[in-house]
């Protein structure tokens, strides 16, 4: 059994006039623990996020800040986000299938299954075979 690394403190240090009515709990672990860890919140976030938006404004949304994030931080660390003309119509293939199909389709599933369920039937490789 691996032991939880878990932390419970008030929250004073990130408030220090309301922070003591709160409680801050901090997760230490490798960091392939913490992407898991990370991985299996973001599908009950999701769950949580369609109560309040329809499927395609839930998902426009997330991938329209995602992608906005993403090209702030590739600018501010000087990295280049250019794509060769002549790979254009392959990366929107792709990215039409990975991408925009992918986050649809998981976002009407959510709708009608539980998210850990969805979460085990979308990342378990052998599933599908048996």
């Amino acid at each position: 059994m691996t032991p939880l690394l878990l932390a419970a403190t008030p929250g004073v240090d990130f408030d220090p006039r309301r922070g003591g009515r709160f409680v801050r709990f901090s997760f230490a672990g490798a960091t392939a623990d913490m992407a898991e860890a990370m991985a299996g919140i973001n599908w009950t976030a999701i769950k949580i996020g369609l109560t309040g938006f329809s499927p395609w404004t839930f998902r426009s949304l997330c991938l329209g800040l995602g992608g906005l994030l993403l090209c702030a931080v590739a600018h501010l660390s000087g990295q280049s986000l250019r794509v060769p003309r002549a790979m254009w119509p392959k990366l929107a293939v792709l990215a039409f299938f990975n991408i925009s199909s992918w986050n649809m389709l998981i976002a009407y599933g959510l709708l009608m299954i539980p998210s850990g369920r969805a979460a085990i039937i979308a990342y378990d490789e052998g599933g599908l075979n048996g």
